[in-house]
Formats: C-alpha cells, sequence, structure tokens
C-alpha cells in the first residue's frame, strides 16, 4: 500500500498538476529544508559574519595605530642607540681607566656602588678601596693623591660622576708600612 498518486489531464487554469492522495510528506520536506537553511543561516552563518566584521574593525583598528606610531618614531636607529649609549655607565672602560692610573705602590681591595638615603633624596656613590704599600722614603698619602690626580684628570672616567675624593686613609693593623684608603665619586643625577 504505497502512495498513490493521481494525475489530472485536465486543464485547470491553463496547467497540468500533479495531487497527492494520502502524502503530504513532499511538502513536509520542503518546510524542514526552509527551516534548516534558516537555522544554518541565523545560527551559524551570520555568528561567523560577525566575528569576521569584529576581526576586519580590529584589524583596521591596529593598522591606523600602527601607522600613528610610525610617523613618531625615531627615523633612524643609529640615533637611538647613540642617544642610549650616551647615558649608560661604561663600566669596561672605567675600569681600565682606572688600572692604568695606578701607582705601583696602590693596590686595589674593592670597587662599588653605595647609596645613602637622606629624607626623600637617594644619593649613589663610587666607592674605590685599596691598600698603599709604602717604601721607608715616600708617604702613603702621596701614592693615594697621584691616583685621585689621575683619575680626575681623565674626562672620559669622570663621565657620570663628580671628582673623586678621599674619605679615609688609616695604617693596616698590625703593620708599618701598609695603609688602608677609600675614595668615593658621587653619581651626576640625569
Amino acid at each position: 500500500m504505497g502512495t498513490k498518486y493521481r494525475i489530472n489531464l485536465t486543464r485547470e487554469k491553463g496547467n497540468f498538476s500533479i495531487f497527492t492522495k494520502t502524502s503530504f510528506l513532499i511538502p513536509a520536506f520542503l518546510c524542514v529544508v526552509i527551516v534548516e537553511a534558516i537555522y544554518l543561516f541565523f545560527g551559524f552563518y551570520m555568528p561567523l559574519q560577525s566575528k569576521l566584521w569584529r576581526a576586519r574593525n580590529e584589524h583596521y583598528r591596529l593598522t591606523v595605530k600602527l601607522r600613528a606610531m610610525e610617523k613618531e618614531r625615531i627615523p633612524n636607529l643609529k640615533e637611538v642607540v647613540d642617544a642610549l649609549a650616551a647615558g649608560r655607565f661604561n663600566w669596561t672602560e672605567k675600569l681600565t681607566l682606572l688600572a692604568e692610573a695606578l701607582p705601583p705602590e696602590v693596590y686595589l681591595t674593592e670597587i662599588g656602588v653605595e647609596e645613602n638615603k637622606q629624607k626623600q633624596t637617594t644619593s649613589r656613590f663610587l666607592i674605590i678601596k685599596g691598600v698603599v704599600v709604602s717604601s721607608s722614603r715616600k708617604d702613603p698619602a702621596d701614592a693615594v693623591g697621584v691616583l685621585i690626580r689621575r683619575l680626575n684628570n681623565e674626562d672620559r672616567f669622570l663621565q657620570g660622576i663628580q671628582p673623586i675624593e678621599l674619605r679615609s686613609i688609616q695604617p693596616v693593623p698590625h703593620t708599618s708600612n701598609k695603609f688602608m684608603f677609600e675614595l668615593a665619586g658621587e653619581y651626576v643625577r640625569s
């Protein structure tokens, strides 16, 4: 007992028509297909389109921002490197100059940075500590004075710090020819 179709070959308003007697599956199937198409369009395609529109908008916004930043940036990389190097404290150069300035009877024991916090400001000092081994004919303060003069006369050493000053000099306990000294130079605030 399958579905029975009746074909009407009579003319109704100029068209031939096919009528289904017992089944309405074709219209129901068409309705389901149409509903599914609407569901897929609004449930799947439209959210994807919305995400795509948002992504395009974000891309455009970032492109505009990038172009504005490119106009503001420093055009030459060498200028950037030179600007960074100008404010840099070059320890290698300073230590080399310090080694060249040492008199033969002076030995370094410590090089460092000291911070003094006073009220609302912090001062930083380059500290140089060492020992002078004096001969019987020379005053130990003379050798330290030579070191201070050589360092203060070297512009490359003083770049970024104030002139070096003697903080203290005192004899090493239980020795007669060794003296400890401490030098300091304050960092220049930039």
